[in-house]
């Protein structure tokens, strides 16, 4: 006779419990990299606009503006970075932490960093607490 194989009772609960953690942290983390990506689309929106035309005062009002449309509250205008390149173009930036409460202390810390440039990545480094 051959023994029967499969999952045991624990081992069933020991997935579940896997599965639902990574949920939670999932539904944590996904509003965050939301809030990231509409960062990222409304800087390199307002970099393909004449920049170099415009003062630093009125790009700050731009973003502001931009960041009340979306609901943006982690950032400020005062927090970009307005970069004034020698051959004329002008790049934003903005870098911003992040910090995920995930349980109890325990918390998630992610370094965002958006500019207007398309061929920048985001530099996310994530870090347990």
């Amino acid at each position: 006779m051959q023994k029967q194989g499969g999952f045991t009772f624990w081992g069933m609960v020991f997935m579940i419990m896997l599965i639902v953690s990574a949920a939670i942290v999932l539904m944590k983390v996904v509003p965050r990299y939301t809030e990231y990506f509409t960062i990222k689309r409304a800087l390199i929106q307002m970099g393909r606009s004449n920049l170099s035309e415009m003062g630093d005062k009125d790009i700050r009002s731009n973003f502001e503006r931009t960041l009340d449309v979306n609901g943006i509250e982690i950032v400020t205008k005062d927090e970009m970075e307005i970069i004034r390149n020698p051959d004329g173009q002008t790049e934003l930036v903005v870098e911003y932490p992040a910090k995920v409460p995930l349980v109890a202390n325990i918390s998630l810390f992610i370094d965002f960093r958006a500019s207007s440039s398309e061929k920048v990545l985001p530099s996310d480094s994530a870090a347990a607490n």
